[in-house]
């Protein structure tokens, strides 16, 4: 079943400390959230010794940064629902996994992960207007537990925040230890980390991933497409390669009055005509505009967006599915980008 208790750590960092365990090293976190919480961020994995892969992104834009400062502070549950808060690395046009790289090895006297991290973390630590949203799993409070990671800082009842990672793709492995793991798999329940500078108005996000984790999962489920034979290898599965066709630019807030002329522009990035029968792009209300007609080689293509599928001036998605119902491409725009009337947005 889906991992239990998701949602979002709301609050301003007061401490970090950062374990060398070989096995389990972890990222720690003190924050104030109203009352203490722990943050426990995985910077290694014990089960395939193996780097993460991260992506940190300094210059974050987003829609959903409009809803995280509406939250409380503490901690908020959050249904694994689409616009719910949740976030989904692969369907929240978030990010793109062309972007993740493996994190760098530590060693005894520093590097790695934890590193990267200290670069934006100590910064927050030391502005206090910073604020820390952290999304993951909750473990408490637990009345019979006292967590004394913080020197000077315990934690009593023990509550926090772990799971700040990817949480699903895990791999079917099949009666070995770490077999829990594909039972956890879930959509729309990923961990990530978003800091806010209100007086630079920068947003970082930080997003965690396993190798060992697959990006092509199953909508409801969250467990991987890709197929496994019986010596555990991958099966190649014969799926068109992902973003052929890119979103490179959309028209969101045309001249004049609803139902407005919204259009998408979209490019064959390959040497071959693609049919685009049975394809739909989606807003942010998964509502579809069917495509049609064929996209020339190495040429863009400007389409009419349906006006019951409208796009929105507000911030928002835009999807690009198959005809197999895959997700070949998607991006986001913000209500600040969307502002400008009559303005071509480019991504």
């Amino acid at each position: 079943m889906p991992i239990r208790n998701y949602g979002v750590l709301k609050g301003t960092i007061v401490r970090k400390t950062f374990d060398r365990d070989p096995q389990t090293p972890h990222y720690h976190l003190l924050i104030g959230g109203g009352t203490w919480f722990h943050a426990a961020i995985n910077m290694w994995s014990s089960l395939d010794h193996s780097s993460l892969l991260y992506l940190i992104d300094p210059e974050f834009e987003h829609p959903v940064t409009e809803r995280f400062e509406q939250l409380p502070i503490g901690f908020t549950d959050l249904p694994s629902l689409p616009n719910s808060g949740a976030i989904d690395y692969v369907r929240g046009e978030l990010i793109t996994r062309h972007r993740f790289r493996v994190a760098p090895m530590a060693h005894e006297k520093g590097g790695g992960l934890g590193d990267l991290l200290d670069l934006y973390v100590t910064r927050a630590i030391n502005q206090p207007d910073a604020i820390a949203y952290v999304f993951g799993t909750r473990w408490g409070p637990n009345p019979r537990e006292t967590d004394r990671t913080f020197h000077g800082y315990p934690i009593h009842p023990s509550d926090g925040v772990h799971d700040v990672h990817m949480n699903q793709g895990n791999p079917d492995r099949r009666g070995k230890r770490d077999d829990q793991h594909f039972h956890e798999n879930g959509p729309w329940q990923d961990g990530a980390i978003f800091l806010h500078f209100p007086e630079e108005e920068q947003w970082v996000s930080i997003f965690l991933a396993f190798q060992s984790q697959e990006w092509e999962t199953d909508d409801l489920s969250g467990k991987p497409r890709t197929q496994v034979d019986h010596s555990g290898r991958r099966k190649a599965n014969n799926r068109q390669h992902d973003r052929v066709i890119r979103i490179i630019a959309a028209l969101v807030n045309p001249i004049g009055a609803a139902p407005e002329d919204e259009r998408v522009t979209l490019i064959n990035t390959t040497s071959d005509r693609i049919d685009l029968k049975g394809w739909t792009i989606l807003n942010a209300d998964q509502q579809e505009t069917h495509l049609h007609g064929v996209i020339e080689p190495r040429q863009s293509q400007m389409i009419a967006v349906s006006p019951q599928a409208p796009l929105g001036n507000r911030g928002g998605t835009i999807t690009l599915v198959d005809d197999r119902g895959e997700k070949i491409d998607g991006v986001a725009y913000t209500r600040g980008q969307a502002q400008r009337e009559g303005r071509m947005l480019t991504f």
